[in-house]
């Protein structure tokens, strides 16, 4: 991948390769066509692709960022399982809304064209604490409790706000439990009381509305 980063020229066709993860961040890829590869977790974080064709190939998850560019790009008979929307803050499950979401951002099926109903286009803005609860939720994915201090690390001067008044509606709902205090520690660690698929599910049907995450995401199984 390194060496394809900038190369101008004919087309490239790279079969049956397995990338490792986030082999794609940062790349400038042109007229390459890549046939029933693998990607494993693949950020496309400054990534710009021109002239690309994913024939065949899975994806383990494709996180999407504002600086993701797309030109003349098409996923034909591709497979993903989770499209993650950092602007969103969001991971999509569903197939369907995995292909709306990359044809909003100009990606092609080669094997049909994808129907974009009134609901997607009525989504709206997300709030700032649905877009919040997304980057806190990525934390689970290593580790199984969260503290004050990494919630303020992670979201910076809205740290304070999401402690204050988001907080308390997860503990309320069983969506975060508060989990025992570590020695010396003077502050609270939290753990999630609800499973990680349920709660990005929750995320994606709530609409942008924190309010409405809260009803889907609390509900007992």
């Amino acid at each position: 991948m390194a060496i394809l980063n900038n190369l101008e020229g004919e087309q490239i066709t790279l079969s049956r390769v397995s990338f490792s993860p986030h082999s794609l961040r940062d790349r400038k890829l042109q007229n390459v066509v890549f046939k029933e590869c693998i990607f494993s977790a693949s950020s496309l974080d400054n990534a710009e692709l021109n002239r690309c064709n994913f024939l065949r190939c899975h994806f383990g998850k494709l996180d999407l960022f504002p600086s993701t560019k797309f030109s003349d790009v098409s996923f034909d008979e591709a497979t993903f399982d989770s499209i993650g929307v950092e602007s969103k803050g969001i991971v999509l499950y569903d197939p369907g809304a995995c292909r709306v979401e990359l044809v909003q951002m100009n990606v092609s099926f080669g094997d049909g064209p994808v129907l974009i109903t009134q609901e997607h286009h009525r989504q709206r803005t997300p709030e700032v604490a649905v877009k919040q609860m997304g980057r806190v939720l990525k934390y689970f994915l290593r580790s199984t409790h969260i503290s004050e201090s990494i919630i303020r690390m992670r979201l910076g001067n809205g740290g304070m706000p999401f402690i204050n008044d988001c907080i308390p509606a997860l503990l309320n709902r069983g969506i975060f439990v508060e989990s025992d205090r570590r020695a010396g520690a003077n502050q609270q660690h939290f753990k999630l009381g609800r499973p990680m698929a349920k709660l990005n599910q929750a995320l994606e049907d709530c609409d942008g509305e924190f309010s409405q995450f809260l009803d889907l995401g609390g509900r007992q199984v």
